[in-house]
């Protein structure tokens, strides 16, 4: 009598009830294989670097460097490329995020952690070391800033 159906505690009850016995079904996350991604990784149009387009070259700098540094997305967002927070050695390249970043958990430990990630296969001899060259980190991080340059417009890495 000009109340709605389910404003009764009884009827909000009952679809309570309804939704513990059938609680509403999520698809699964969708599997991936890490070879599967790495392996595209190593083809066009990631490779060869010089022709892809930026866009890629950003997908396959980011998915490596979160991929080697398993850090959180936060952490990655707060990654400066303007030195001494991002330095280059011939066997790897150290990060650091930006001076007022704070991170998830705040301590000592924490605060201005590097992040060093090492050169793969630096110097290749046989072609199976040359196709796995195309992910080594310090070569497309450098292509990367190299090609960013010209229209980058903050110290943030991403």
């Amino acid at each position: 009598d000009g109340f709605p159906v389910f404003s009764f505690p009884k009827s909000r009850d009952f679809l309570k009830g309804l939704l513990n016995l059938f609680p509403p079904v999520t698809p699964p996350v969708p599997q991936w294989s890490l070879s599967v991604v790495l392996s595209s990784l190593m083809r066009k149009p990631f490779e060869p670097l010089a022709k892809a387009n930026i866009a890629h070259v950003t997908y396959k700098v980011a998915f490596l460097v979160a991929l080697t540094s398993l850090r959180r997305v936060g952490e990655l967002a707060a990654l400066c490329c303007d030195p001494p927070f991002l330095q280059f050695f011939p066997d790897k390249v150290v990060l650091k995020p930006c001076i007022d970043f704070l991170p998830k958990v705040v301590s000592s430990f924490h605060l201005g952690q590097t992040i060093s990630l090492p050169t793969f296969f630096k110097s290749p001899s046989s072609d199976a070391e040359r196709a796995f060259h195309t992910l080594d980190l310090r070569r497309a991080l450098l292509f990367y800033l190299q090609r960013t340059q010209e229209f980058r417009k903050s110290r943030s890495l991403f």
